[in-house]
């Protein structure tokens, strides 16, 4: 069994540097080299590892120098996505990158190459940041860089030290600086590359890529130590004291991380990227603008700066439905405002998705200037889009103790009545949804009540 897997391993290696001859020599078969390495590689550790001992990271990138520059041609296009599959199917592998990636590479600022190795000739963070940066505009390049970055943030630890638990007894008190933990991954200059360049995909509002960037964001921000695995239960009644002092400062090293990613990613002006995402056309990137926003606002932790934040986007807030003691108070509305229907869809987009995320967040929201006028105008329209996005904010409303005053009003208003004898399904089941829940806290249904005479016929209608 041995001599046959010595014999494999030396066959399949020898198809490597087979291929790799023919891509350094063969212009017009290189199409067909990088499909027969892109097999090879995948899932193969020891393919892998013969590629880079043999050269092939710089004939890969010579590849990607030569037919970028002239992507208009087809073929161009099809080798330049077959060069970054192929180097997403080797960082896909934990040993690759554990020899052949170079968080801190250093580049040669005089070559005039647009991308370029490390000076000991690895793949480098500042390289993956190069290709994002120009690829991202069109999906079939965006997806394959996205998935490589993937790969590296689930194999390269955050530290050697807090990632290895063999580690764990030579750890001294003082010995891991948080700052140098933080850059071990990303250093802080292309993570400031990567969220820039992220803003710019979700603006466009593409589906895929949308979607794609939102997951990324979302690992990127998260408390996991190695951003993808969950973190481990601990049962602290039988923990030692090594051991908690320990996780006390992986606690310390990932706190401090996601402050710093959330405060470089707020900086890009992303809250008005994920304000405008929610009333996108697709409800693919509705549903991944409302998920990142949820845990870009639960991360960020500053409920203050994130109120700031929003503020621009709740047209009307200057007199808020709160006194000075902070109950809910109800003001005359008039369901004619000022401003274009788009900004109060949005608004109504935003409360929603706050709602479903951050039900006290989204209280707030709603209880700010013109929240009950946005609705009431929105389901007087008589628009599907419209009475659907105020059906929606209502039913996630009726949950929220703090807006019973405000859930009152437009009950008083008939704004529920008017939307569960709707012809839309959803709206209707959202309608009956919240009356049903407002019936509950009023203890209204009663067997022969008007109420329950409504929530019967409004499922029925929706079954």
């Amino acid at each position: 069994r041995v001599k046959e897997t010595l014999l494999s391993q030396r066959k399949e290696q020898t198809e490597v540097q087979k291929w790799l001859k023919v891509l350094a020599e063969d212009k017009a078969r290189t199409k067909e080299a990088l499909v027969a390495l892109i097999e090879m590689c995948s899932d193969n550790t020891s393919s892998a590892l013969d590629f880079g001992r043999k050269g092939g990271l710089s004939l890969l990138i010579n590849v990607l120098n030569e037919y970028c520059a002239s992507e208009e041609s087809k073929l161009s296009s099809e080798i330049t996505v077959r060069a970054l599959r192929l180097m997403l199917a080797l960082t896909s592998n934990k040993p690759f990158l554990s020899q052949f990636y170079r968080t801190d590479g250093f580049m040669d600022n005089n070559n005039p190459a647009r991308f370029q190795l490390s000076l000991d000739g690895h793949l480098s963070i500042q390289l993956l940041c190069n290709l994002l940066q120009w690829g991202y505009e069109r999906m079939e390049y965006l997806t394959p860089v996205v998935a490589t970055l993937v790969n590296v943030l689930k194999f390269t630890p955050v530290s050697d030290e807090l990632s290895d638990p063999t580690k764990k007894m030579q750890i001294q008190e003082n010995i891991i600086k948080v700052d140098d933990a933080i850059n071990f991954s990303f250093p802080i200059e292309e993570i400031r590359r990567i969220m820039s360049t992220a803003s710019e995909i979700l603006a466009h509002q593409d589906p895929e890529s949308h979607s794609l960037m939102a997951d990324f964001l979302g690992a990127l921000i998260s408390s996991n130590l190695n951003f993808f695995d969950p973190n481990e239960d601990v049962d602290v009644r039988t923990e030692s004291l090594q051991d908690r002092r320990y996780r006390h400062r992986v606690e310390r090293v990932t706190t401090a991380r996601v402050e710093t990613f959330c405060r470089i990613l707020v900086g890009t002006g992303v809250f008005s990227v994920l304000a405008n995402g929610l009333v996108a056309a697709s409800i693919a990137v509705r549903r991944s603008t409302s998920s990142l926003l949820g845990k870009l606002i639960k991360q960020y932790g500053r409920e203050d700066h994130v109120k700031e934040l929003l503020l621009p986007f709740l047209p009307g807030e200057d007199e808020p439905l709160v006194d000075s003691t902070g109950e809910s108070k109800v003001v005359e509305v008039h369901p004619v405002l000022e401003g274009s229907l788009q900004d109060y869809l949005r608004r109504a987009a935003l409360e929603a998705a706050l709602l479903s995320t951050n039900p006290e967040l989204g209280a707030w929201a709603l209880q700010q200037r013109g929240g009950a006028a946005n609705i009431i105008r929105l389901v007087s329209l008589g628009d599907p889009a419209c009475t659907e996005i105020a059906a929606e904010v209502i039913c996630l409303a009726s949950s929220v103790e703090s807006l019973s005053a405000l859930m009152t009003f437009l009950v008083e208003r008939g704004v529920l009545h008017s939307l569960v004898s709707s012809t839309i399904p959803g709206v209707c089941a959202a309608a009956a949804s919240a009356m049903t829940k407002l019936a509950i806290k009023s203890k209204a249904l009663e067997r022969n009540s008007d109420e329950n005479s409504l929530i019967l016929n409004a499922v029925l209608s929706v079954v």
